[in-house]
């Protein structure tokens, strides 16, 4: 049985990327909480993007 990777993003302030809808974005405290990517390349322009438009700095994490 083949088991995917899914990943997080963590802020450099220990929170975790939840959403960004309509301008406004959020954070959490929670890993639970936080929105989980099945693919990383999808992490990685969210990631990318989150830099761009937010000037946050985050990285990619696997979640377990």
């Amino acid at each position: 049985m083949v088991v995917k990777d899914s990943f997080v993003l963590l802020t450099d302030q220990n929170t975790y990327f939840v959403e960004y809808l309509l301008g406004e974005l959020i954070l959490s405290q929670s890993i639970n909480h936080a929105m989980v990517f099945n693919e990383k390349e999808i992490a990685i322009k969210f990631q990318k993007m989150l830099y761009q438009v937010c000037d946050l700095n985050c990285s990619v994490n696997t979640y377990l």
